[in-house]
């Protein structure tokens, strides 16, 4: 595995500038020697990486291969996204609006590959179920820490106030930052971690995190509306866009109301919106109450790459399976 790395005696500041620059023009070097360190891929633009022991930060350009090891980070904005392997047996793919940093990765005495990782945000993360390499993966979240040695899983660690995993193949091992007992979910699972509980619930595909949350809601109401047809908005004025709609008869998972009553919040795909009560059907006592100008700020993907496609499949379908979630540039909404 080729991949690159700042590192020089060189005095902090110029030793960044330099790194920054050879970033940017995408340059790779041997794999660093202090540690396995991981092959970095910026998949799309809008990813700050920062090398441990320097200050600040550089913003590598799409493509640009680099070595992230023990105390680097990766962070991204709202289209950044970054591919990385580890040991060339597990993938990673750091989504937008998210961060990920490397505690500690090392090869232990019996052979194992043992990562560390702090996340804040969304990633999928794919073992190669015929790689030769023993891989001991813990990620850390601010609700407990994510354990696997093999497998297929996804975690938001920053959805809906809660640590969100789901997994479509292998198992999973969740261990709460309350303490025991310890959560294990297996394949079509999944955990919802929230401020001192958790609970594992059955899902189908897409197996994403937005799901799992609209299960996990004991509210379902039935659209009831005389056109026909019912639109999903982004938020709780007819202002806002139109991002969806459901049809008379539709089944819906709420997930509160706002202060007059006038709007329920549903999951829809991989994310949430916004639908006028009167035209759904439901009995849903102490519903999460909402202000009554509340928006929605759902993750998308521009431009996704079909080595993308591959790894999120399991979790949010093909292409032509969530909308809101597959995007194209020209599909933004002006302004």
């Amino acid at each position: 595995m080729s991949s690159y790395r700042c590192a020089s005696p060189m005095p902090p500041r110029i030793s960044l500038l330099l790194c920054g620059l050879l970033l940017l023009t995408g340059g790779r070097a041997a794999r660093a020697q202090d540690g396995y360190a991981a092959a970095a891929r910026i998949v799309n633009p809008g990813v700050a990486y920062h090398l441990d022991g320097t200050a600040g930060t550089v913003a590598p350009r799409e493509d640009a291969v680099l070595a992230v090891s023990a105390g680097d980070s990766l962070e991204t904005d709202r289209s950044g996204r970054v591919l990385l392997t580890f040991a060339e047996d597990l993938q990673i793919l750091l989504l937008p609006s998210s961060r990920l940093e490397v505690l500690g990765n090392r090869l232990a005495d019996d052979g194992t590959y043992q990562l560390r990782l702090r996340v804040e945000g969304h990633t999928v993360q794919r073992f190669d179920s015929a790689g030769a390499q023993k891989i001991a993966l813990n990620i850390e979240t601010e609700r407990g820490e994510v354990r696997a040695v093999r497998g297929w899983f996804a975690l938001w660690s920053d959805l809906e106030r809660s640590t969100v995993i789901t997994v479509a193949e292998g198992n999973v091992d969740f261990v709460p930052t309350w303490g025991p007992p310890l959560y294990s979910a297996q394949a079509a699972e999944g955990i919802v971690a929230e401020l001192n509980t958790a609970r594992i619930i059955d899902v189908t595909e897409p197996y994403n995190g937005a799901r799992m949350i609209g299960l996990a809601s004991d509210c379902v109401g039935h659209v009831q509306v005389a056109g026909g047809v019912l639109n999903i908005r982004a938020g709780t004025s007819v202002g806002y866009a139109i991002i969806g709609d459901v049809l008379d008869g539709a089944t819906v998972r709420i997930m509160g109301i706002t202060e007059d009553g006038d709007w329920y919040r549903i999951q829809r795909y991989s994310g949430f919106g916004w639908l006028l009560t009167s035209g759904v059907q439901a009995e849903c006592p102490n519903l999460p109450i909402y202000p009554n100008l509340s928006g929605e700020n759902n993750r998308e993907l521009f431009d996704v790459e079909q080595t993308e496609i591959d790894l999120l499949a399991p979790f949010y379908g093909q292409f032509d399976d969530d909308v809101w979630f597959y995007r194209w540039r020209e599909q933004a909404e002006p302004g």
